[in-house]
């Protein structure tokens, strides 16, 4: 045994019975361990892949709003609606009519980004 600084260095060919074979821990564990750790890493690349299309799908559909054209609308009915909700206990129920491209449209549905 060989002292290097304060640490020993063993060197394991010297210690070992003839015809003993040296395991490489830096190799990994076998076949079994292998595998292991590659179907462990590709979970978490699939869900990185996951999570990067679902943010790149919400990046498009938002970049594709800015190219809409403006189009007037008329409001028909407006009310507040009660929840049963804690996190926002109001709603807001609009219908309204537009005209778009070669025919008229009526609906109601609305999204806003402020919660009342």
């Amino acid at each position: 045994m060989r002292w290097r600084f304060l640490f020993p260095i063993r060197n394991p060919q010297s210690e070992m019975r003839p015809g003993a074979q040296v395991r490489n821990p830096a190799t990994g564990g076998g076949c079994v361990g292998r595998a292991f750790v590659t179907f462990f890493l590709l979970a978490f690349l699939l869900m990185g892949c996951v999570f990067e299309y679902m943010m790149l799908r919400d990046f498009v559909r938002t970049v594709q709003t800015y190219s809409w054209t403006e189009t007037a609308c008329t409001i028909e009915s407006s009310r507040v609606e009660t929840r049963r909700d804690d996190d926002s206990p109001y709603e807001a129920a609009i219908g309204y009519r537009y005209d778009a491209a070669p025919r008229n449209r009526a609906s109601s549905q609305c999204q806003s980004t402020v919660s009342l």
